[in-house]
């Protein structure tokens, strides 16, 4: 992975810079000090590009750490605004700056062993979250900035709350996970520590939301390669000595497994994670649901049925609306496999109460195919298709091509059964372009291409396409 926070940006230097001057040294000082050339520093403080070595060797010259060089911008902006102060001498409001950064630096022991390096009490975890009410709406590069102003952000809690928001918006705002986690990341390299030797393990959790963000961007090849990065940072037998829950790790990597169809792993970690003890009820609770859903997936729903009825004896009535939305929605899609479709039914109404709450359009859209679904079993297939219909249309507009090809085989075995052959051709065609202009699961486009070919020829019948869908869902 690279190092984020070295990457040789402009403001870097300039903060460099700060520094120095309030250490009252010149280039050829520092440069001498960190046994490199002036013309090193002169151009690392023009914003050049800069190793992590180098950057290391400048910190320890300046006995200054990471945080310092975040703290030092706010000086940097404060000094500008001064400057800009009508009647304001220039060398008075570099004076305050200075003045004010020497004094940060030198209570900067005082200021890492007041904040805790250890898993946050429950009231200062309620506090992080509160500051998200009010911070949610902003650009990441606006909390960035915020961040980086205000000591009270400047804390572990507060990462792990970044860390928190970018699994909550992953499933409907994969791009905005990203950047919330990579923000994490950044912190997870200089937040204050009473601990130093904490610092990988910080590093490692911010890693494996990035890495789940990148899953849920599609982009498994990076996710695989930030979970490894986060591996290496924090090994598995660590997980159980730490202050972190470093189950989080765990069931983060077990959902990448579930998107490779890689089941059995998934539940293996998802097993493990539990073992090690997860952070309070509510933690055990997810492991739980996401247990439930692989087995939904293995086509066991007797087993995931059994799971979340463990799951709902852990959630409390101020459980995260997410994870029991997830517990009701898998409920209700395992109740659907089992039969138990009247069941199904009547619990629909609860399941999209709280998916409207929740206002993710990408739940809702899910939620029309397991109304679909169930309406088709109870015989209703006139509105069964029309759901259909729009789902489809949806997920291709959405660009996820898997499940585009999925609602589309359900689609044409319920047109197929209604005598409805012209239309299932037109999807069929359509199909063929989504394989040229998509990236369709390898393994699912054999049996989907078999569907295409006895659609256009007319020659597909029910059988063929429910025995196609479950091939597919076999191979994805």
């Amino acid at each position: 992975m690279p190092d984020r926070a070295n990457d040789g940006k402009p403001e870097d230097g300039r903060r460099l810079a700060v520094l120095r001057f309030a250490r009252g040294l010149e280039q050829k000082d520092l440069a001498q000090r960190a046994r490199m050339a002036p013309s090193t520093i002169s151009k690392i403080e023009q914003g050049r590009d800069h190793s992590p070595e180098t950057w290391e060797r400048l910190l320890e010259a300046l006995h200054a750490s990471a945080w310092d060089v975040k703290r030092s911008g706010w000086f940097v902006r404060r000094l500008s605004a001064d400057v800009e102060a009508p009647g304001c001498r220039a060398v008075e409001a570099a004076g305050r700056a200075i003045e004010g950064l020497v004094l940060a630096m030198e209570d900067q022991a005082i200021a890492r062993i007041a904040r805790r390096a250890s898993a946050a009490s429950a009231a200062a975890q309620g506090e992080a979250f509160e500051h998200w009410s009010v911070l949610r709406p902003f650009a990441v590069e606006e909390l960035r900035r915020l961040i980086e102003d205000s000591a009270v952000l400047q804390t572990t809690t507060f990462l792990e709350a970044l860390c928190a928001e970018s699994e909550r918006v992953a499933r409907s705002d994969p791009k905005r996970a990203a950047a919330l986690a990579e923000l994490a990341l950044d912190m997870a390299a200089w937040v204050p520590l009473a601990d130093e030797q904490q610092r990988p393990e910080y590093q490692a959790l911010a890693l494996a939301f990035l890495a789940n963000a990148y899953r849920a961007q599609g982009c498994l090849l990076e996710a695989k390669d930030a979970f490894q990065a986060s591996a290496d940072l924090w090994q598995p037998d660590q997980l159980a000595r730490s202050a972190l829950d470093g189950t989080r790790i765990l069931d983060l990597r077990a959902s990448l497994l579930r998107a490779e169809r890689r089941l059995p792993e998934a539940l293996a970690l998802l097993n493990q994670a539990l073992e090690l003890g997860p952070r309070g009820p509510e933690g055990r609770a997810r492991l739980l649901i996401k247990k439930a859903k692989a087995y939904e997936e293995l086509k066991q729903p007797e087993v995931a049925l059994g799971l979340l009825e463990q799951a709902e004896t852990l959630l409390g009535k101020d459980a995260d609306p997410h994870l029991v939305y997830a517990h009701r929605n898998i409920l209700v899609v395992n109740l659907w496999l089992l039969g138990k479709v009247e069941e199904a039914e009547r619990r629909l109404g609860e399941v999209r109460a709280l998916a409207e709450k929740l206002g993710n359009d990408l739940d809702l859209l899910r939620l029309g195919w397991v109304e679909a679904r169930i309406d088709a079993a109870l015989g209703r297939r006139v509105e069964a298709i029309e759901k259909l219909r729009r789902v489809r249309e949806e997920f291709q507009e959405r660009a996820i091509p898997y499940d585009t090809a999925l609602v589309t085989l359900e689609l044409s075995a319920l047109l197929l059964s209604q005598g409805q052959t012209g239309e299932v051709k037109e999807l069929a065609e359509e199909m063929l372009k989504t394989f040229a202009e998509q990236e369709v699961p390898q393994e699912a486009e054999k049996a989907l291409r078999i569907f295409c070919e006895a659609a256009v020829q007319e020659t597909a019948t029910v059988e063929l396409v429910r025995r196609l869908i479950v091939e597919v869902e076999r191979r994805s």
